[in-house]
């Protein structure tokens, strides 16, 4: 899971980057980084222990997943 959470967290930045460097067009940059930042999470929110902070974690991603679907749809 640690492999996992690291080739997410590479990918959140990576596709920020390109965003703000213009090599994407900056909404599909967002989204796919959105994306992969929510995925990060859940993967994280798995790795916990305590439940608590485990669903703390997965409404977190939700919330995410959320603004990149109204990113990608509504907008």
């Amino acid at each position: 899971m640690k492999i996992l959470n690291r080739i997410l967290s590479a990918l959140t930045v990576v596709f920020a980057a390109l965003g703000l460097l213009q090599v994407l067009p900056f909404a599909v940059a967002t989204s796919l980084a959105l994306t992969f930042l929510a995925s990060t999470v859940v993967v994280r929110g798995l790795e916990i222990k305590r439940s608590i902070d485990k669903w703390s974690s997965l409404l977190i991603a939700l919330f995410v997943y959320g603004v990149v679907i109204y990113t990608v749809f509504i907008s």
